[in-house]
């Protein structure tokens, strides 16, 4: 079974799009801060992580806001870039964000656009989303350790009641995730305001597409605005 962590991220705010100007996004210098406490603490797990595989499992940090490409801020991203590098995690840079600035998910999707060529080697993904921090390794451990072949999510409860996958973390079988790619319709995520954690779980009950899941993750997600730590 051939495995990878998979981390899209967006460290540089753009402040010229919706979202940042709807006031969705916080401000950089909490950004900063919450991606590197996220990734400190997610090597931290990884450590214990590859004590039980045969090779260290392949990380990649997938950035579509140029971050790692800029020359304005050399000492924050060189802090980023050690840290990475201490764990040989691979970092994919030029990466588009047509959508993202619209619509969170989307921006993901088009993320997993762009590294597909990388991923399809793959049998299985970890999706992490590192601005949250990771309190355990409990999924990745239990799923390398058991062999497990299902897809793993938590789900929550929206403001509409409706139900939808947690998409902080989750594991997904590769061929599925490029299937629902496949299907899916962007601008029409982003003309109906749809959210990647909606569309997802309603793509696998359509789909009769089995998973396991978990009650929770042991994430705790940094509310964006409030700046309150949230256990999930």
């Amino acid at each position: 079974m051939k495995l990878c962590i998979f981390m899209p991220t967006t460290i540089l705010l753009n402040k010229d799009s919706f979202l940042y100007k709807t006031k969705h996004l916080g401000t950089q210098d909490k950004r900063y801060k919450h991606y590197l406490t996220g990734f400190k603490h997610f090597i931290k797990q990884l450590v214990e992580i590859n004590k039980i595989t045969d090779d260290p499992i392949d990380c990649y940090v997938a950035d579509n806001s140029g971050f790692f490409d800029t020359d304005s801020i050399i000492s924050i991203k060189t802090e980023f870039v050690i840290l990475l590098q201490s764990m040989n995690i691979i970092i994919i840079t030029n990466i588009g964000n047509e959508y993202g600035q619209f619509n969170k998910g989307a921006g993901i999707l088009e993320n997993y656009y762009y590294c597909k060529p990388v991923l399809k080697k793959y049998d299985y993904i970890y999706h992490f989303e590192p601005r949250q921090l990771l309190m355990d390794n409990n999924l990745i451990y239990k799923s390398i350790k058991n062999n497990q072949t299902d897809c793993i999510f938590t789900t929550s409860i929206s403001n509409s009641y409706k139900t939808n996958f947690n998409t902080g973390l989750f594991m997904i079988k590769t061929n599925i995730l490029f299937k629902f790619m496949d299907d899916m319709n962007i601008p029409e995520m982003i003309n109906n305001s749809e959210s990647l954690e909606k569309i997802l779980y309603n793509y696998f009950v359509d789909n009769d597409i089995p998973y396991i899941k978990y009650e929770k993750m042991n994430l705790v997600w940094i509310n964006n605005i409030t700046n309150k730590l949230i256990l999930h």
